[in-house]
């Protein structure tokens, strides 16, 4: 589906998307430190340009690696970025929803274990407390795109 808005030069193009390649395409734009639409807009000039160069046999991780945001400028990952390539995002969430309900200081401890993990091999970008706003922000956004429906997190 296109929409145009009042400048023409301006369109909106929304893929119709099942909610597992929605919710996977959030994942892969989170763990590359990008925001859904960021990705798209980089990965469609990107295609563009390919398409209409003699080398088009680059895959994916080669785009990325080759992009300007194949990381943080400096050079290291957010913490959300480290829970999904570490498989610990659902952990993690469900850990932050026990400490929303009952202020759970075992959930508490486990989280900043995985932090201080974290924090050995990347500078964290912000505290604990602001790292874990963000994951919360991040899944906020997946959970309103879901509208309700369940979804198996990887």
């Amino acid at each position: 589906m296109i929409k145009f808005e009042k400048n023409k030069s301006k369109r909106i193009y929304l893929p119709n998307l099942n909610n597992s390649d929605t919710i996977a395409f959030a994942f892969i734009a989170a763990e590359k430190g990008l925001t859904p639409d960021m990705l798209i807009e980089s990965f469609v000039h990107d295609i563009v340009s390919l398409f209409y160069s003699k080398n088009t046999n680059n895959h994916l991780d080669e785009w990325f690696k080759n992009s300007w945001f194949s990381q943080d400028d400096d050079g290291y990952f957010t913490f959300l970025q480290y829970i999904i390539r570490n498989k610990k995002y659902k952990y993690v969430i469900s850990a932050l929803r026990k400490i929303d309900v009952n202020h759970s200081n075992v959930a508490i401890k486990k989280l900043e274990k995985l932090f201080n993990n974290y924090c050995a091999y990347n500078p964290a970008h912000g505290n604990f407390k602001q790292e874990l706003n963000e994951i919360k922000k991040f899944d906020k956004r997946i959970s309103k795109s879901l509208k309700g429906r369940y979804c198996q997190w990887s």
